[in-house]
């Protein structure tokens, strides 16, 4: 599958005034300039002795790079000589990390030696959640607690020096020997121990089983995985260096929108279905966000009328209309199950094919079509289906009839590319995949078949049959029920080259 990114913002710098008059202003400007940067420098250098992080603005991206280093300080003061860091100087960080406009992404430099659970869970947790970009690099070691830091990111990257060390919780001080104290330590390390499996590749059983490995350590039980190892384990994305993990970041940046961006070439060549089905998906959220004790039905509806609200473009309006067949659906259950989610699925192909004057294979609704008619006879054969293999086999189909679009549609074949409304689509189902399976952040699409190009050629498509090279959208009220709407449609479909 073909993917290509772009620079989604530049980083921009506003001078006030400009130079006209004489050398004196010249120099004042340059002075004025010259004193700016050494007070950036300056707040810079302060903010890496206090907190040991700092934010660049002068790459390809505007990044923060936040340092966790020794072991994490939580509710206990730790002596002077031990390197530490506080928790209470990370957390508001994180807080204005995601709040700064300005910040594009993140980056975690770790080398941990553990610390307080409750502390460095509670980091990780808010990493985990944050919508921008983030990445984590471990260097030298990821001791107990740095291994969910190590996973909280996006991507996780490790040198190939440094080690991972994996071990049950342990606690300093007075302890009970009651069995409470033991069910109180058997929660906490279950805590860890979801939180880990759900942020990278590793099985349960496989980190418990690494977890309680005896002679390994000399005066513990527990398992050291190097940087290979712990890729190999599924416990890390990555091995890599610095310039891997700062790549890797703007990456993630760049790709979404622009990735589906690029593919746009049918039913107009204009390269904007990833902005179009971006802004069509902000207009749920921000309407979700407003409510409070929401049942599905509800859920189902507001997602339905703040998308076709706020639909843009032709994919915009087409994915409005693939969630509000799947909220007739949904409207019906208190709780959906697999079977349910099936139908959905089904009930939004059918309103958008219906809607649809002119459906063409090789689009989104194909790939929605394929993906939807297998999980139906899936669930069919065995109504004990549940919801995560619904979407789990709804997204591997899906991934295989948009790899199939570049030879159904003649304009992407010409292209070279995938259709960017069957991608779109399915990074919106990776988004309620993630979500259904407390997965709080953003996957990457899978990486393309190395023989397909990036993107399209624009300059390659030709569009003389193409009369009305724009998108018009807007909501009709029909108050007499018992008129036709189907005289409209006509009239409108004599006006345009794609009505939906």
């Amino acid at each position: 599958m073909p993917f290509s990114g772009s620079i989604l913002k530049n980083d921009v710098k506003a001078f006030e005034g400009t130079v006209f008059g004489t050398m004196a202003d010249e120099i004042k400007n340059s002075c004025d300039c010259g004193d700016e940067q050494e007070n950036s420098a300056a707040q810079q250098t302060e903010e890496i002795i206090k907190t040991g992080s700092v934010t660049r603005t002068k790459g390809k991206h505007c990044v923060h790079c936040l340092t966790v280093v020794g072991q994490v300080e939580g509710h206990y003061i730790l002596p002077p000589q031990n390197k530490s860091t506080k928790y209470e100087h990370v957390i508001p960080q994180l807080v204005a990390i995601e709040e700064d406009p300005e910040i594009e992404g993140l980056i975690v430099m770790l080398n941990t030696v553990g610390g307080d659970v409750e502390a460095g869970l509670a980091i990780a947790e808010l990493i985990s959640g944050m919508s921008k970009p983030t990445v984590s690099l471990v260097l030298g070691g990821g001791h107990s607690i740095g291994v969910p830091l190590a996973c909280s990111a996006q991507v996780s990257f490790i040198v190939p020096s440094a080690t991972m060390t994996i071990h049950p919780v342990r606690m300093n001080g007075l302890v009970l020997g009651v069995p409470q104290t033991l069910s109180y330590f058997d929660k906490m390390q279950e805590r860890i121990t979801k939180f880990v499996t759900d942020n990278s590749h590793i099985k349960a059983e496989r980190f418990r089983e690494l977890m309680f490995t005896t002679g390994e350590l000399i005066t513990d039980v527990g398992t050291v995985l190097d940087g290979e190892a712990a890729v190999h384990e599924g416990l890390i994305d990555r091995l890599g260096g610095l310039s891997d993990a700062i790549k890797c970041l703007y990456s993630l940046i760049e790709e979404k929108k622009e990735e589906a961006n690029e593919l746009n070439v049918f039913p107009v060549p204009d390269g904007d279905t990833g902005t179009n089905m971006s802004l069509t998906m902000a207009s749920a959220k921000n309407e979700l966000s407003r409510l409070t004790d929401v049942d599905l039905p509800t859920a189902s509806a507001k997602t339905a009328s703040a998308l076709l609200r706020g639909a843009r473009g032709n994919s915009g309006v087409i994915l409005s209309l693939l969630f509000r067949g799947m909220s007739k659906q949904l409207k019906k259950c208190k709780q959906a199950n697999g079977q349910d989610l099936a139908l959905a699925l089904q009930e939004g192909v059918q309103a958008a094919y219906k809607a649809v004057m002119k459906p063409a294979e090789g689009t989104i609704l194909t790939v929605s079509r394929v993906a939807a008619q297998h999980v139906v006879e899936m669930c069919q054969s065995n109504p004990e289906i549940g919801c995560a293999e619904v979407l789990r086999e709804a997204l591997r189909v899906g991934h295989e009839a948009l790899a199939e679009t570049t030879h159904q549609n003649p304009v992407l074949e010409k292209a070279g590319v995938v259709d960017a409304g069957g991608f779109g689509f399915l990074t919106v189902l990776e988004g309620m995949n993630d979500a259904y399976n407390g997965i709080h952040k953003e996957r990457a699409i899978a990486a393309p078949a190395a023989e397909q190009k990036s993107g399209a050629t624009f300059a390659d498509i030709k569009d003389e049959d193409i009369t009305f090279t724009y998108c018009t959208e807007f909501i009709a009220e029909r108050k007499d029920k018992a008129r036709n709407v189907q005289r409209l449609r006509s009239f409108l479909n004599g006006i345009g080259d794609s009505l939906v």
